[in-house]
């Protein structure tokens, strides 16, 4: 699913040039609208990132905390101990840590 982009000029391009309509509505004064013929042959960039990031909490089993994702399963990948961690604080740490690998 493609976002939904705005057509703005931009210095030093000739021609057109796609933004996503969020950045464009969070502050339109920033950008000058394209007032050319819309392009028919010039898609949309893909995106770069995905959509949203995956995303994990932290849940208590037994004595252990867990890092689960967002469908409650453990998650069993590198950075992450699969045997879970004595205090709360070690799981959100260790899933600050993957975030910062990014």
């Amino acid at each position: 699913m493609r976002m939904p982009t705005v057509l703005i000029k931009r210095a030093g391009v000739d021609g057109p040039v796609h933004v996503n309509q969020e950045d464009y509505d969070a502050n339109p004064s920033a950008f000058e609208l394209w007032d050319g013929p819309a392009p028919v042959d010039t898609p949309p960039p893909a995106p770069t990132k995905p959509a949203a990031p995956v995303q994990y909490l932290v849940t208590k089993l037994g004595k252990l905390y867990m890092v689960v994702d967002m469908s409650g399963t453990a998650v069993d990948i590198p950075g992450i101990d699969a045997g879970g961690y004595h205090n709360e604080n070690d799981a959100w740490a260790a899933i600050a840590a993957l975030a910062n690998q990014g």
